[in-house]
């Protein structure tokens, strides 16, 4: 099915589809599809070409954590998270709760202070606090009240909640804030773009991520040198929190879709996902040479998390360096963490198992309906064959109605469905573990 196949009258023709690369297409009507793609596809990985388990969530660990981050203090890596009532590290299988008090979401930055690695941590409603990892941590009296930060050329730089200005520390020391030529400052950003709400270090610039835009600022050594110019203007908001730096380039969300900014130019990326983002709280990550992606998608049904109240229902691992998607539905994760997420106040490991917190996903395929470029001429489906191992249900349907088998085990499988139409469609779906490969239609062309 690499294109439109037209079939003559009276004529029988077989349409393979070698793979499932095509991956999913929402930004059309269904009627104008090539069938190659998917008008329906979620909890299925198609990176093989084949239909295997999609991503879900694999062990859960602790319970309660707001959010969670790693503290690299030399060779040892420390997890540590915030809950309701306090800020905890992790080490060794032993947990200790640290003497520090944050009201809101806690941002982390390892650094190498005075010789010790340390790590910073700042929030958007309290004082920076900073912890070497054997002595009590303490606070940094007068400190921003920080939304995010980046570490560029020895010197912290921040956002701050409803500000318009990138604040600095001094130079070698981020626990400096000291307005002062010889120490810290702050540089204003005072246009049409928006609020400042993230602010990343790139390719030896620092770039701020706007409301509605991206402004790039030259900050070395020296801070009268400091200067900022306006990039890129976007049509819709980007949502600051799916910002991350994927290697050569920095991938992001806006109201309009998936965009890759390579430090000069912008350009949209997965257009095919288009119709499918619908608000949410989103929220991504880089890791393993994946763009984690957790958002709201629109769909038919109800699947896993969306049986009950949820933020997020989405979640699209998107691999740059090879342009493989996978689209998972019915996952509620808050935050990612290296290789966990966050989700219902539960850490748990991101795995190919196709799994909620409740249990297994129900994934599905379906291509659209489709005249086979005859419009006007009767079809009828012979026979279909494809590979599989798991429990398969397979749906041929058309505008008369539909044949539904379900298949089990390893092998080749077939049937005939012997059912007619103007226009053809074909759906899988899975309930539990499962691999399809390689789908055959056999359709033999009836006439006007």
């Amino acid at each position: 099915m690499n294109a439109y196949l037209r079939l003559p009258a009276r004529t029988t023709a077989r349409i393979a589809i070698p793979n499932f690369a095509a991956g999913l297409e929402t930004r059309f009507d269904e009627t104008v599809l090539n069938p190659t793609a998917a008008a329906e596809l979620y909890n299925f990985d198609i990176s093989s070409g084949a239909l295997t388990d999609g991503w879900g969530l694999g062990t859960a660990r602790l319970d309660g954590v707001k959010e969670s981050w790693y503290y690299l203090r030399g060779d040892e890596k420390i997890l540590m998270y915030r809950t309701a009532d306090g800020v905890y590290a992790l080490r060794g299988g032993v947990t200790q709760k640290l003497p520090l008090t944050f009201t809101a979401p806690i941002s982390a930055v390892n650094y190498r202070l005075y010789g010790e690695d340390v790590i910073i941590l700042c929030s958007a409603a309290d004082d920076m606090a900073v912890w070497n990892g054997t002595d009590a941590p303490y606070t940094v009296e007068g400190s921003p009240r920080v939304t995010s930060m980046a570490l560029h050329y020895e010197r912290l730089f921040v956002t701050v909640k409803e500000g318009t200005a990138v604040y600095f520390s001094d130079d070698l020391d981020p626990t400096n804030w000291a307005m002062d030529l010889s120490a810290g400052g702050f540089i204003e950003l005072a246009d049409g773009l928006g609020r400042l709400n993230r602010i990343v270090s790139y390719l030896n610039y620092l770039y701020i991520f706007r409301d509605y835009g991206i402004s790039r600022m030259v900050a070395y050594a020296d801070q009268t040198e400091f200067s900022v110019s306006n990039l890129f203007v976007s049509s819709g908001r980007i949502y600051a929190d799916t910002v991350a730096v994927c290697g050569d380039r920095v991938l992001f969300l806006a109201d309009d879709g998936l965009y890759a900014f390579d430090g000069l130019s912008t350009v949209k990326i997965l257009k095919g996902l288009d119709g499918l983002f619908d608000g949410g709280k989103p929220t991504a990550d880089y890791w393993a040479g994946a763009y984690r992606l957790s958002c709201r998608i629109r769909g038919n049904g109800v699947v896993g998390c969306e049986s009950g109240d949820f933020t997020n229902n989405g979640l699209i691992v998107y691999r740059p360096g090879d342009g493989v998607v996978s689209i998972s539905r019915g996952v509620d994760i808050a935050a990612f963490s290296e290789d966990e997420c966050l989700s219902g106040g539960k850490l748990y490991r991101l795995e190919k198992n196709g799994l909620s917190a409740t249990g297994p996903l129900p994934r599905r395929w379906r291509v659209p309906m489709t005249d086979c470029g005859k419009p006007g001429a009767v079809k009828q489906v012979r026979d279909l064959s494809f590979e599989s191992d798991g429990d398969v249900t397979v749906t041929v349907c058309s505008e008369r109605g539909q044949v539904v088998r379900t298949f089990s085990g390893p092998g080749v499988k077939h049937m005939r469905p012997q059912l007619s139409g103007r226009k053809i469609g074909l759906l899988i779906e899975a309930n539990d573990s499962c691999y399809i490969t390689r789908p055959n239609l056999v359709i033999r062309s009836g006439g006007v």
